[in-house]
């Protein structure tokens, strides 16, 4: 109840949507409240999968809107992805954070400035580029627009 300020992230992208679903099928496994996803009681997982969670013609039997997630993939893919084993990480609190110099010096470089801030210079599809590349290599979303000034919007939009 106590752990911080409540944080949220959009999920611009089909890849991320099913990463967040995981995510949260998983938690309690990683949590070690269960051995398997299906087995914790709390869990939306069984919505996905129970004979009462197949399509009846209504977009949405339980608490989940599982018929939009069946448009996207069939029940035995998003049954396996779910339980592939995963180092998935939501929000950027899972991310180990980099130190802010260590993050300077990968900006410079896969960017070659020597100025972080040079990344604002160029075009948006040329800075989209290097966002990739920089949120590849570890850097969150709050550090690169802190260290680049680039905004945000752009920095969530290029990933």
């Amino acid at each position: 109840m106590f752990q911080g300020r409540y944080k949220s992230e959009c999920v611009e992208n089909e890849k991320y949507f099913f990463t967040v679903i995981r995510y949260i099928h998983q938690n309690p496994v990683k949590a070690g409240f269960c051995e398997r996803a299906e087995e914790y009681e709390y869990s939306s997982f069984k919505e996905y999968f129970s004979d009462a969670g197949t399509m009846r013609g209504s977009e949405s039997v339980g608490l989940c809107s599982i018929n939009a997630v069946f448009k996207m993939i069939d029940r035995k893919s998003f049954y396996e992805f779910n339980m592939t084993e995963n180092k998935d990480y939501c929000l950027e609190t899972g991310y180990s954070r980099l130190h802010d110099a260590k993050a300077v010096e990968i900006i410079e470089r896969i960017t070659g400035f020597e100025n972080p801030a040079d990344l604002q210079k160029l075009s948006a599809d040329r800075q989209k580029e290097y966002i990739v590349k920089l949120r590849e290599s570890g850097l969150s979303i709050r550090q690169t627009c802190r260290l680049t000034g680039v905004s945000l919007g752009l920095v969530r939009r290029s990933i």
